[in-house]
């Protein structure tokens, strides 16, 4: 599983659920290369922040009589995480901190964490939100509160080893 696969599990989810209850917000990864400026429209933005091995690795190893090869894989236990900030441009009916609160019920949900199991990826934490308070563009005062969050999973490595197809022997006086 790689990260990539991580955040196609978690967008959607996290996307119809704000849509649910009522939020018209655009859902982007931050500080991306090609982006540039803030965006007009309400945002929730996700980063990761850091990735960490959980526990010790584990290696099963089978007999591929197919192949004739023994296959090791190796396991470890990845602990993702990423930070979630929002931004609303004009808090007239909803501010940012409404936005993240909502979506940090819904990441404890039953049933978020019943559909991230199901592709075989566990919610570790969520962390306390912040309130961060910057100057915009508009010399205003603005908030974009943030909390982060852990994800886990089975990272995997899998490697053939080489077989040895003929042992030759000799037998010598001595």
């Amino acid at each position: 599983m790689t990260n990539n696969d991580i955040i196609r599990a978690f967008l959607p989810l996290i996307n119809t659920a704000l849509a649910s209850y009522g939020y018209d917000v655009d859902i982007l990864q931050a500080y991306q290369p090609i982006e540039t400026g803030v965006k007009t429209k309400d945002s929730v933005y996700f980063f990761e922040v850091s990735t960490e091995r959980i526990g010790q690795p584990n290696r099963i190893s089978k007999w591929d009589t197919v192949q004739g090869k023994t296959i090791n894989t190796d396991y470890q236990i990845i602990g993702i995480t990423y930070q979630v900030s929002v931004l609303v441009r004009s808090p007239k009916t909803y501010t940012a901190s409404d936005i993240l609160s909502d979506l940090s019920i819904y990441m404890q949900s039953s049933e978020f964490i019943t559909a991230l199991e199901s592709q075989g990826i566990g919610i570790l934490s969520i962390k306390a939100m912040r309130a961060n308070w910057f100057k915009d563009d508009r010399d205003q005062h603005q908030e974009a509160p943030s909390f982060d969050f852990t994800l886990t999973y089975n990272r995997s490595i899998i490697r053939p080893e080489r077989t040895i197809n003929t042992i030759e022997y000799k037998i010598n006086g001595v």
